[in-house]
C-alpha cells in the first residue's frame, strides 16, 4: 500500500519555514471562494492575489501573473508567454491583446493562443462566466471543478484538495496501489484527477464555466490538415526555421543566464543547430543521475567541443544520503505531483540536487518537439491502427497485465473521455495516434513530469507553440515518422551538427523494450475482448 504524506508535510512545514517555497512552486489557483488566511498551510505567505471580477487568481511567488481589465471582462495570463510570429515579448501586452480579442469575438482569443510560445494558462472572467485555455501541449496544467459550491481551477489537484479537504477517489487509490500503474507511464485514464470533484483539461481544448456548469469545447484542430506539395517542402522548412530561430532569439532577449539542456537526441540537437551564431549567449549543460544518462552527457560534451561551445557537466550524487533532507524533499515532490508520478530515485536526486547546485536562471528544454515526429509508432514492431479504440488508450496508459478488471475500468474511462472530447477518431485529417500523444500522453503524463522538474528552476520550451507544431503537420506521416522535417531543420540551422556522427538512441525505443511493448500490445488487443487490430 502506497503512503500519502500530507500530514507529515504539513506538520514539518508548520514548524519550519525552510522549505515552504518548495510547496507547489510555480503553481496557481483561481476561485470565487473566500481565502481568509494566506499564511496558513498550504499557502504560507508564498502567494500573491489578483482580482478578476467575481474571481481571484492566486499565484505562487516563483510564477508570474499578468492581468488586463475592461468593464466586466478580466484576463489573467499566468506563466510566461511570447509571440514569435509578431515578435511580441511582453506578457502584459499579450494579455491586453487577448482581452480586446475576447471583447470582439471569443474565438479570436484562440488565434492568439495558437501563436504563443510558452508555459501558460489564459483565464478570462466575464461576470459569472470563466474560461481557461492552456499552452500548446498543456504544460501549464488545468484541473477544474466545484468544491463546496465554489468554482476552482488550478495547476494542482492536490493543492485544491489540501485547501478544501477533498478525499481521494477510491478507484484512483486502487489504481495507484496497483503494480500495473507503475509499469506504465504513470498518468490516470482519460481526464480523471485523483478527486471526483476535479477534472483535467487537456491540450487543444478549453473549458468554460457558465450557467452553473463546466463545459468542455475543442478549438484545435478545426480545419483540414493540408500537406505540402513536393515543390513547397523546402520553403516550408525555411518558414519553420525562421519562426524557430526567432523563438530562440526571443528567449535570449527575454532571460539572462540561459542554459540549453543538450543530449545526443534529435530534438535538442535541432534546437542547438537553429541557435547557430548565438552560441556565445548561453551555455549547454548535461547531467548524469544514472549510468544510462552518461552516454547522452558524453555525446553533448563531444558536440560542444567540436563547435567550441561552453558545456557544463553535472554529476548527480548516486547516494541519496549525500543530499541533505532527501527523504523529506522527495515526499514533498510526490505531494506536489499529487502522488501520480512516484518518481524514481535518480529523478528525485536530480531535482533536489539541482535546486541547490545549478548556475543558470532558466533552462531551455526541447520537449513537445515529439508532437511533430509521429513518436508513438516507434515503440512497436506492428503498425498501429488508423482509428484507436478505448482499449488502445488503456494499453498506452498502463500495463494491465493480469489485472483485467482495472483494464476494463480504464477502457470505460477512456471511452467516456474520447466521446467527451470528440477524440473517437482522427480529426480534420490529423492522425488519431498523434492526437492521442498530443492531447493525452503529453498533457497528462509529461505535464506532471514537467511540473516536477520545475522544482528547481523555470523551464522554457521553444517547440511549445501550436502554430509552429502545425507547420510540421504539413509533412506526411511517414516523413514525420522518419524525422525528415527535423533533420532538414537541423541542416538548415547548422550543417556541421547535421553531419556529425554523434547521436544516442533513446533507450525508450531500444529493441528489447520494443519487443516487450509489442508483445503486451498483441496480448491486450487480441486476447482481452478487443478482437484483432486494424492494420494501416
Amino acid at each position: 500500500m502506497k503512503s500519502f504524506y500530507e500530514n507529515e508535510i504539513k506538520e514539518r512545514l508548520n514548524r519550519e519555514e525552510k522549505y515552504r517555497e518548495f510547496l507547489f512552486p510555480r503553481c496557481y489557483f483561481v476561485t470565487d471562494a473566500e481565502i481568509n488566511d494566506m499564511c496558513a498551510y498550504p499557502l504560507y505567505g508564498q502567494w500573491r492575489a489578483y482580482g478578476l471580477g467575481k474571481y481571484q487568481a492566486f499565484v505562487q511567488n516563483k510564477s508570474k501573473c499578468y492581468t488586463a481589465h475592461r468593464g466586466s471582462v478580466n484576463v489573467a495570463l499566468i506563466g510566461h508567454a511570447f509571440d514569435p510570429f509578431t515578435g511580441e515579448l511582453s506578457e502584459e501586452k499579450i494579455a491586453v491583446e487577448c482581452l480586446e480579442a475576447y471583447i470582439r469575438n471569443c474565438n479570436e482569443v484562440f488565434d492568439i493562443v495558437n501563436r504563443i510560445t510558452g508555459v501558460f494558462v489564459l483565464i478570462v472572467s466575464d461576470a459569472e462566466r470563466i474560461l481557461a485555455v492552456q499552452d500548446c501541449a498543456g504544460m501549464q496544467m488545468v484541473y477544474y471543478g466545484i468544491c463546496d459550491g465554489k468554482v476552482w481551477l488550478s495547476s494542482s489537484p492536490q493543492l485544491i484538495a489540501d485547501m478544501c479537504g477533498l478525499k481521494r477517489d477510491t478507484y484512483v487509490v486502487r489504481l495507484l496501489n496497483s503494480k500495473s500503474y507503475y509499469r506504465g507511464s504513470r498518468y490516470l485514464p482519460g481526464n480523471l484527477s485523483p478527486y471526483k470533484e476535479l477534472t483535467r483539461l487537456g491540450a487543444n481544448m478549453y473549458v468554460i464555466y457558465d450557467d452553473n456548469e463546466f463545459r468542455l469545447r475543442r478549438f484545435f484542430p478545426l480545419k483540414e490538415r493540408q500537406e505540402y506539395g513536393e515543390e513547397n517542402k523546402q520553403a516550408a522548412i525555411e518558414e519553420i526555421y525562421k519562426v524557430f530561430r526567432k523563438t530562440i532569439e526571443m528567449i535570449l532577449e527575454k532571460w539572462d543566464n540561459v542554459a540549453l539542456s543538450l543530449s545526443g537526441g534529435i530534438d535538442s540537437k535541432t534546437t542547438l543547430a537553429c541557435a547557430n551564431g548565438l552560441y556565445d549567449r548561453f551555455i549547454c549543460y548535461s547531467y548524469a543521475s544514472k549510468k544510462s544518462e552518461k552516454a547522452d552527457a558524453d555525446a553533448a560534451k563531444d558536440i560542444c567541443e567540436i563547435l567550441g561551445i561552453k558545456h557544463t557537466y553535472y554529476e548527480i550524487p548516486e547516494d541519496p544520503a549525500e543530499i541533505t533532507d532527501y527523504d523529506f524533499l522527495s515526499k514533498l515532490i510526490d505531494h506536489n505531483t499529487s502522488y501520480l508520478m512516484r518518481l524514481n530515485s535518480n529523478e528525485l536526486r536530480k531535482y533536489i540536487w539541482f535546486s541547490r547546485n545549478h548556475d543558470f536562471a532558466v533552462e531551455i528544454k526541447s520537449d513537445s518537439s515529439e508532437i511533430g515526429r509521429a513518436i508513438m509508432q516507434r515503440k512497436y514492431f506492428v503498425r498501429l491502427p488508423n482509428i484507436l479504440a478505448p482499449r488502445h488508450f488503456s494499453i498506452f496508459q498502463a500495463r494491465y497485465f493480469l489485472e483485467p478488471r482495472l483494464m476494463r475500468l480504464a477502457d470505460k474511462e477512456h471511452k467516456r473521455f474520447m466521446e467527451q472530447t470528440g477524440l473517437v477518431s482522427s480529426i480534420c485529417g490529423y492522425e488519431h495516434i498523434n492526437l492521442f500523444f498530443w492531447e493525452v500522453r503529453l498533457s497528462s503524463w509529461y505535464a506532471t513530469s514537467f511540473y516536477s522538474q520545475q522544482f528547481y528552476n523555470e523551464i522554457v520550451i521553444p517547440y511549445n507553440n501550436r502554430r509552429l507544431m502545425d507547420m510540421f503537420y504539413g509533412f506526411s506521416y511517414n516523413e514525420r515518422l522518419n524525422d525528415v522535417p527535423h533533420l532538414a531543420l537541423m541542416r538548415r540551422g547548422n550543417s556541421d551538427i547535421a553531419d556529425m556522427n554523434i547521436s544516442v538512441k533513446d533507450t525508450y525505443f531500444g529493441k528489447k523494450r520494443m519487443i516487450l511493448e509489442t508483445l503486451y500490445y498483441l496480448f491486450a488487443t487480441r486476447f482481452n475482448s478487443m478482437g484483432s487490430f486494424t492494420r494501416q
